[in-house]
Parts: C-alpha cells; sequence; structure tokens
C-alpha cells in the first residue's frame, strides 16, 4: 500500500469513529419529575381551586413509561425516543385503557427545561431526575 493509500485509509478511520463517537455521546436525561402550567382563559364559572387543577401539569418519565397529570386528569402509557423528541402515547386516562390515539410531542428547550406539545405547548421545568445523585 502507497503512502497515499494509508493516509486515505487513515482518514476514513478516523472519520468513522468520528461518526461512531458521536453517536455514543451524552444522550438528554428525559427521566424524572418535570412541572408546568397550561395557561387557561379567564371563565367566571371557575374557582381558583378548580383552575389551579386544570392548569396544573405534572410529568413524571421513567424509561419508556411516562406518567402525565394534565388539564385536571392523569394518563399514562409509553414514551419512544426520537434523537432530540420524545413521542408520549397515552394508553391510560384516569385508569382506564384508551384507545383514543392521544399523543403529545417533547422537544427539548435546555438541560432543566422541555415544551409539551398537544393542542397547546406548555414548557415544564425539571424537579427531579432519574439520576439518584443529581436532585
Amino acid at each position: 500500500m502507497g503512502a497515499g493509500q494509508a493516509r486515505a485509509s487513515r482518514a476514513l478511520l478516523l472519520a468513522g469513529l468520528a461518526i461512531a463517537c458521536g453517536s455514543c455521546g451524552p444522550r438528554y436525561e428525559w427521566d424524572g419529575t418535570w412541572k408546568g402550567t397550561i395557561e387557561l382563559p379567564n371563565r367566571a364559572e371557575l374557582t381558583s381551586d378548580v383552575r389551579s387543577t386544570l392548569e396544573a401539569v405534572k410529568l413524571t418519565i421513567r424509561g419508556d413509561k411516562f406518567d402525565l397529570f394534565a388539564s385536571g386528569l392523569p394518563f399514562e402509557g409509553a414514551v419512544g425516543y426520537d434523537g432530540s423528541k420524545a413521542i408520549l402515547r397515552v394508553l391510560r386516562t384516569a385508569g382506564q385503557p384508551t384507545e383514543s390515539g392521544r399523543q403529545y410531542e417533547l422537544q427539548i428547550v435546555d438541560p432543566d427545561h422541555i415544551q409539551l406539545r398537544g393542542s397547546s405547548v406548555t414548557t415544564l421545568t425539571r424537579v427531579a431526575t432519574g439520576i439518584p445523585t443529581r436532585p
């Protein structure tokens, strides 16, 4: 093998290693508990207690499962990951199996904030992680 071929082989090997290492680098840490608030329009018939319940959002992710409390209802389901986003597929609503096909998309904002996208967009803040050494 000539000097030119050896350099080309080394360059290809280095490029392959760079690509492989780039895909095995740190991933976003989705696991944990996230909280936020959905802004509702003002309605006279909503008491402050009812309003705060309907506006509260709490999401807990553990691997490929999630629990979500939103719009006053508990949801459970499966999480799928796709690069810089996660897809929440609702399997149970208020403890009952559902085939509604309802899904939410999560998008990364920064290490401690994500956006929950459904019929509206809500920013959630990390309040706990799935990492034992990090709150």
